[in-house]
């Protein structure tokens, strides 16, 4: 057999263990590859795709631009630069790579998943959909296919589909932890229309502690669906026992960067910024998570002046670049960053945030970034963009510390699976909060969960106006919006406004008595 014959048949062998997730032996063989034709385009595709897998997006960038340079119509090698630029902070770019290509009449589904993979991370969700659609065409009966599928169609509000397709892909998946949870989150059950029997039959066969957190999850979310809330605190509080047991987390770390953050961006020294860039476009909606953020994004985002752009990670990110590019080959901590920080360009900093929002930005006279955490980088937001309007949204301590318990987040919010952990960085992230609002009156308003709830013309009319938009009453019928949503309160946001979720924390008062006496000791206002 001659040498190309014997590199086909390595490469044809290789797919067959990626295809179906065997990394290990996969890895093995491209070495034996990478020997045998070190310089064919396919070597460096495959190379790039093993290197993807495993987050090295700068080794997978570079194989997929070596492909290109050899095949300049390889698409699904286009596709993965795309992801790749993504992931590396190229965000304008991999969007418009990423729009083009899905134009295209391509049959391999790493390509499909690819650009899937990156419309959700960069909050393109009818894109996403359109992408799940495809695959599902490509790999029929696919439980995996069809659980993100479902996920997509719950994104853009079709519940009912939603239900149906995760139910066909536990029809091929049966007992899969990660669709239970989801199915359990797409709508709220009822006592003659629950999942709970199922789950608690699926946590008795002992998955693994990954499963079993979801499982606990999803039952506390239905056993409190059904108001049966000890039973549902009970799961909870398994389930977040065994995220906490499976992190490094302490929460120290974050509470010494915020009083770091405080100190450094003191009111005395605000001043003494140079001016950001002066625009208006971007409108902030900042505050923890599960605090309503959502629900008002929705409500501004009906306004015709206005677009939601959903929880961007852009303003961090061109931080961190500005920071690495200000200080090369250091490695910095978080406090660290704090410090250097405010020797920033500040104008160049709001230029770059600006200009990192396209092309999902610029089609309108304003844009809402409701990244949740920006609070962090609230007085950073100030300087860089002094005209965009900050609106830091506040809930009931213990509503909200509650509601932050009882969700299962994907890889952030690490202080949210314990008790004492969630007390001890409310207090530090509430006198971060109060020292914002001393250091920036003009362009920061704080709004409460509870008067958005209870006078939502009166709040919607106030903020408006401190938006200097005129007031248009569409932005009363925000559940009518069809944009997309991929947070976990993706399926309140489409009903009209409701007050059951005020006190719901009176329902488990004894079980959230560590938490109470952290926030009592801290004099915060229960």
């Amino acid at each position: 057999m001659d040498q190309q014959a014997t590199a086909n048949d390595l490469y044809l062998t290789i797919w067959q263990h990626l295809h179906a997730n065997r990394q290990g032996p996969a890895k093995k063989l491209f070495a034996e590859l990478s020997q045998i034709a070190p310089q064919w385009s396919e070597t460096f595709f495959t190379g790039a795709y093993i290197a993807l897998l495993a987050k090295a997006y700068p080794q997978a960038l570079k194989g997929f631009q070596k492909t290109l340079q050899q095949k300049p119509r390889h698409l699904t090698a286009l596709a993965g630069k795309a992801l790749c630029l993504l992931h590396l902070g190229e965000f304008t770019g991999a969007v418009l790579m990423a729009n083009k290509l899905l134009q295209e009449q391509h049959s391999d589904p790493i390509y499909w998943h690819m650009l899937s993979e990156l419309f959700h991370a960069s909050g393109e969700l009818d894109s996403y959909l359109n992408c799940c659609e495809k695959l599902t065409t490509l790999i029929p009966n696919n439980a995996n296919m069809l659980a993100n599928l479902s996920e997509a169609l719950r994104y853009t509000g079709d519940y009912s589909q939603a239900e149906t397709t995760v139910n066909k892909a536990l029809a091929l998946a049966p007992g899969n932890a990660t669709m239970l949870y989801n199915r359990s989150h797409i709508r709220k059950q009822s006592k003659d229309h629950n999942h709970i029997e199922p789950l608690k039959t699926a946590l008795s066969q002992q998955p693994a502690s990954q499963h079993q957190m979801q499982l606990c999850y999803a039952l506390a979310k239905e056993l409190e669906d059904i108001g049966d809330y000890q039973q549902a605190f009970s799961y909870l509080k398994r389930g977040s026992q065994i995220r906490k047991n499976n992190s490094n987390y302490t929460v120290d770390s974050d509470i010494a960067t915020m009083a770091q953050i405080q100190a450094t961006f003191s009111r005395d020294n605000f001043n003494s910024f140079t001016t950001g860039h002066k625009t208006e476009e971007p409108l902030f909606i900042m505050g923890l998570p599960r605090t309503g953020t959502t629900l008002l994004e929705r409500i501004i985002a009906s306004h015709s002046d206005v677009f939601a752009a959903g929880e961007l990670q852009n303003f961090s990110g061109v931080l961190i670049k500005a920071l690495i590019q200000q200080n090369p080959g250091i490695k910095l901590n978080k406090q660290q960053s704090v410090q250097l920080a405010n020797e920033l360009n500040w104008q160049a900093l709001g230029k770059s945030y600006l200009a990192s929002t396209r092309p999902r930005t610029g089609h309108s006279k304003h844009f809402i970034d409701k990244m949740p955490i920006n609070y962090l980088y609230l007085g950073l937001i100030a300087q860089a963009l002094p005209q965009a309007k900050i609106i830091l949204l506040q809930r009931h301590p213990l509503d909200a510390c509650y509601a932050i318990y009882k969700t299962l987040f994907a890889q952030v919010y690490p202080y949210s699976y314990c008790l004492q952990d969630l007390g001890n960085y409310y207090v530090a992230w509430h006198k971060l909060m109060t020292h914002w609002q001393q250091c920036r009156p003009d362009n920061l308003i704080t709004i409460q969960y509870e008067n958005l709830v209870h006078n939502t013309e009166a709040t919607t009319r106030e903020l408006l106006q401190f938006c200097k938009l005129p007031w248009q009453q569409q932005c009363l019928n925000f559940h009518t919006l069809k944009t997309s949503v991929a947070t976990a309160s993706a399926s309140q946001v489409r009903q009209p406004i409701y007050s059951s979720s005020i006190g719901k924390w009176k329902h488990v008062e004894d079980e959230l008595a560590p938490l109470i006496d952290i926030l009592n000791k801290a004099n915060i206002p229960l």
